[in-house]
């Protein structure tokens, strides 16, 4: 699963949505790539399905939310200073890797302390 990073990589391994992201992976059979890149170019690219998800520090709340699906929360995350609910953005129409996302997430609670 190729993954486009609103931050850059070393930022990534910092974070506690790393270890949620590998754990969402492995439960549902797959490997994350993460892949850095510009902001527009990433978001571009998860919109037209060369990459899978979007990752990185993503709120609930981004206006992003018009042009790419959001899976439920997968735990908080310290985004702009503020505690937040945070979410991975997908291509819209990528139901089946949503709901496995999504049923990840929710299973025992989420995937990382909230």
């Amino acid at each position: 699963m190729k993954v486009g990073l609103l931050v850059p990589l070393a930022t990534f391994r910092e974070m506690a949505e790393q270890e949620a992201l590998f754990t969402a992976a492995a439960r549902i059979g797959t490997e994350p790539m993460l892949v850095e890149g510009r902001v527009h170019d990433v978001v571009a690219s998860v919109a037209d399905g060369t990459l899978h998800l979007l990752a990185g520090g993503l709120p609930e709340t981004t206006p992003l939310a018009s042009r790419i699906a959001l899976t439920r929360p997968w735990g908080k995350a310290t985004i702009a200073g503020e505690v937040r609910h945070a979410v991975w953005g997908l291509r819209q129409g990528e139901n089946a890797l949503l709901l496995a996302l999504n049923q990840a997430v929710s299973s025992g609670g989420g995937v990382a302390p909230s």
